[in-house]
């Protein structure tokens, strides 16, 4: 922590502009969740340095809080947001429903939440894997988003979630493991407008050109599925849910 009162180095927590004040303020809210140290590592870079991730509104560190590993978000000093307090609500939303990441505690700056290591969605998928673990993924992934749309929350970044779902290989037996699709990034999320994040997935998955092709898993109709789609979208329901499920071939029996 006491690294981190050096600008260059600050600036993995207080990005772009590490100004002195700004950055005693924030080091003071990282003890305050009891983090005690950041690790270097990641795909994104700043000033060279590697980190978990970086977008429009906050970084992404790898942190250790309690003598545990855990990913911090960090807002951006340009954000457009003037606190991670939404957020943070949107996610507590999320976890009563079992989507998303653990939150495990936020300050005005910060939201601590539970390290997700794996590969984004798209990766996943790429990779070819074997037709019942593709199944079971993407059946998974309908579900959160049916509990989201039932719950009223909408993440608003699903039509292009290539970088809003992690992969993560989770043990699940002595000897046995299975993947499991964790939703993320619920900056954009929303309880006020209507949810759409079956039909936002859907059309990522299965009718954009850089989703899951029908061969791949068999048993996609096209047309059934953006009828199921209107269906679903003009009743939301559990009955309308299961024909997308059909139409996809995730679910069998109709």
């Amino acid at each position: 922590m006491e690294d981190l009162s050096n600008l260059s180095l600050g600036r993995l927590i207080c990005y772009p502009d590490a100004a002195v004040d700004e950055l005693e303020r924030r080091i003071g809210e990282l003890r305050s969740l009891d983090v005690s140290g950041i690790i270097l590592g990641g795909r994104s870079l700043v000033d060279g340095l590697p980190i978990l991730g970086k977008g429009c509104t906050s970084t992404v560190v790898k942190a250790v809080a309690h003598g545990r590993f855990y990913a911090l978000k960090a807002r951006r000093t340009d954000s457009n947001r003037a606190s991670m307090d939404s957020e943070a609500q949107l996610q507590v939303t999320a976890n009563s429903i079992s989507v998303g990441a653990r939150l495990i505690g936020h300050t005005r700056n910060f939201i601590l939440m539970e390290l997700l290591e794996g590969w984004f969605v798209s990766e996943w998928l790429h990779g070819n894997p074997p037709m019942g673990e593709l199944k079971a993924v993407l059946t998974r992934i309908l579900y959160d988003c049916f509990k989201m749309d039932s719950a009223g929350l909408d993440h608003g970044e699903l039509t292009d979630a290539s970088k809003h779902i992690i992969i993560i290989r989770e043990v699940v037996s002595e000897g046995g493991a299975a993947f499991k699709p964790v939703i993320i990034d619920f900056e954009s999320a929303s309880l006020k407008r209507r949810s759409r994040n079956v039909t936002s997935i859907c059309q990522f998955l299965f009718l954009s050109d850089g989703g899951v092709k029908a061969p791949s898993i068999g048993g996609v109709n096209r047309e059934r599925l953006v009828e199921a789609l209107k269906a679903y979208k003009a009743r939301p329901s559990r009955e309308t849910f299961n024909s997308i499920l059909y139409s996809t071939g995730l679910m069998v029996g109709q």
